[in-house]
């Protein structure tokens, strides 16, 4: 008996180009904010989803979730709206190289501590690489 096909991950189908139809761009130009001055912490994914907690720019920390229900994204968040900055700041940092996420580029003098950091959270090709969890 053939294995069926694995189901698509969070990770497969989400592109700059889907973060970018689906949220406002309010949420986009805040979301993008909060990236750049690194408020979006402890990304957890875990197969078709993804969480992570974002600070926004009142300074609170707020749960954003984007989830692959089929070949449909939801969104949902702890400040009470759904396509909001906070999940649209996690899907920013989920889609876009280190540098273009963050604005930091390694450079030659990187301190260890940042180094490590950098290994941590990105592979070898720069792209933002977090283990699955079950």
């Amino acid at each position: 008996m053939a294995k069926a096909a694995p189901k698509p991950t969070l990770l497969d189908s989400l592109t700059p180009e889907v973060v970018y139809r689906v949220f406002p761009e309010q949420a986009l130009l805040e979301g993008r904010e909060s990236v750049e001055r690194g408020r979006v912490s402890r990304p957890d994914l875990r197969g078709a989803r993804a969480e992570a907690v974002v600070v926004g720019g009142d300074r609170r920390s707020h749960r954003a979730r984007l989830a692959l229900t089929g070949d449909e994204l939801i969104s949902w968040c702890s400040c009470g709206a759904s396509w909001c900055q906070h999940a649209a700041a996690m899907g920013l940092l989920l889609v876009f190289e280190p540098e273009e996420a963050v604005g930091i580029r390694l450079h030659a003098g990187a301190r260890p501590a940042e180094r490590r950091l950098a290994a941590r959270y990105f592979g070898a090709d720069g792209k933002l690489r977090v283990p699955l969890a079950g």
